[in-house]
């Protein structure tokens, strides 16, 4: 079977113009971003999630919290026996902001009354339109690797955000990829200066009027390299042999920003 695209990205990033190919895991080691996402994973689990039914009294609509209802206590306290609602939700969040969607399989007793609520990883999950009935049916294909399934729509609990396609919500890392690329890049950047104690790269010039072998001046880049190269080295005092002399590469003022 050909892999979906979506599965392939998953696994490979999105190619970018900045360089850094962005997945969920290289996208979350972002400060800026894996803040926002938490932020609003936080927010969302923390609100408390009530269910209620409307009636109607002496003609009147009123609406109570459904305390009876089955589905009540499994959306407020714990919707199946490996987590909480709150580690639900912040999972549902979570995949939502990055893949666009969320799927939970949804299990029901033989009277249809829902037992549990269990999320899916949305990466590994695919809506499949079946249109050779009377009317068309959406399926879930699940396949992680290890275990394939496919489930009707009665049996899944789906949320999508920027359906453009109408059936599948659209992936923020996808849509914001550049940006945070170029975060993921600029990080490593700055990373790497200060792990070089603020000091960018240069050359080493040998003695313009002497027959000096490639290998010496290697040896040369290498004691330099072992001695000063590091934030732990920052601040010591190296020589050259006689006539070499260190060319440094100067950062701009735009390229100096970035730290």
């Amino acid at each position: 079977d050909n892999p979906s695209t979506s599965f392939i990205q998953a696994l490979i990033g999105l190619p970018t113009a900045a360089g850094p190919p962005v997945t969920k895991d290289t996208a979350i080691r972002v400060a800026s971003f894996l803040a926002a996402v938490t932020m609003l994973c936080n927010d969302v689990a923390a609100m408390p999630l009530l269910l209620h039914e409307q009636t109607v009294v002496k003609g009147v609509q009123r609406t109570r919290e459904a305390t009876d209802n089955p589905l009540s206590p499994l959306l407020k306290y714990v919707p199946n026996r490996f987590m909480t609602s709150y580690e639900m939700r912040w999972n549902n969040m979570f995949q939502l902001i990055l893949n666009g969607n969320f799927y939970n399989q949804i299990v029901r007793d033989g009277k249809g009354d829902v037992l549990s609520i269990f999320p899916l990883d949305a990466w590994c999950t695919q809506i499949r339109m079946v249109t050779t009935g009377p009317e068309p049916e959406m399926w879930f294909d699940f396949d992680n690797g290890k275990q394939h399934r496919s489930f009707p729509q009665n049996e899944i609990w789906f949320c999508k955000r920027m359906n453009i396609d109408g059936l599948r919500g659209a992936a923020i890392i996808a849509l914001a990829k550049e940006a945070i690329s170029c975060m993921m890049a600029s990080d490593e950047l700055s990373g790497k200066l200060f792990a070089n104690g603020l000091n960018v790269g240069g050359f080493i010039v040998p003695p313009t009027d002497s027959d000096v072998d490639i290998t010496d001046v290697q040896k040369v880049v290498n004691e330099l390299k072992k001695d000063l190269v590091g934030s732990r080295n920052a601040g010591k005092i190296g020589a050259l042999p006689p006539g070499f002399d260190f060319k440094k590469i100067a950062l701009t003022a735009v390229e100096g920003e970035l730290l």
